[in-house]
């Protein structure tokens, strides 16, 4: 796993690591308690395997708006600048 510090103290970028691996817990939730936001691009999770690391990570929370929920999975926000 490498970690790259994000411009204006915005958070931690983390590249060569697989979120699907629950094993790799261990190593992002010390790092997510410590900077409260990471970046981890080039991953293709499903919702399933987000919901899961969530779980892991502590308890999942429903977000209030159903906008940027996705209705079978109340815990995941979708934020993104991906029009897709």
């Amino acid at each position: 796993m490498r970690t790259r510090r994000l411009k204006g103290n915005f958070g931690v970028e983390i590249s060569d690591i697989d979120i699907r691996k629950s094993d790799n817990v261990a190593l992002i939730l010390p790092l997510l308690k410590k900077e409260r936001l990471l970046l981890i691009r080039n991953q293709d999770p499903s919702l399933g395997d987000l919901k899961n690391l969530a779980s892991l990570l502590g308890e999942p929370l429903q977000f209030a708006s159903g906008l940027v929920r996705k209705p079978e999975y109340p815990e995941i926000m979708v934020v993104s600048n991906n029009p897709r």
